[in-house]
């Protein structure tokens, strides 16, 4: 499937979740992967779920494994409460 056919960004949702004006914390790949890094800590330690992803023709085709479970480079999350949502995104994204 060629770069072409790919939307330029389309989310998918995978879970419904409510909001309570939620606080963003966003982590993208840069230098020394301190975005990604810090925001995957975040959602570890505060347990939060994943609720979505996004596909883009600006993510080129890549594998992510995490705790040996095939995910999405990007991906949305939120807590319980939904006051804390999280951006995450493991590859370089192309532009």
């Amino acid at each position: 499937m060629s770069s072409n056919s790919f939307p330029e960004a389309e989310v998918y949702q995978i879970k419904k979740a409510r909001y309570n004006s939620p606080i963003v914390f966003a982590g993208f790949v840069g230098a020394g992967l301190a975005g990604s890094l810090a925001v995957g800590y975040i959602i570890e330690k505060l347990h939060m779920e994943e609720i979505g992803y996004m596909r883009s023709k600006y993510l080129p085709p890549s594998t992510v494994f995490i705790q040996g479970r095939l995910r999405h480079p990007f991906r949305f999350y939120t807590n319980k409460k939904g006051t804390i949502c999280a951006i995450i995104c493991e590859i370089t994204l192309r532009m």
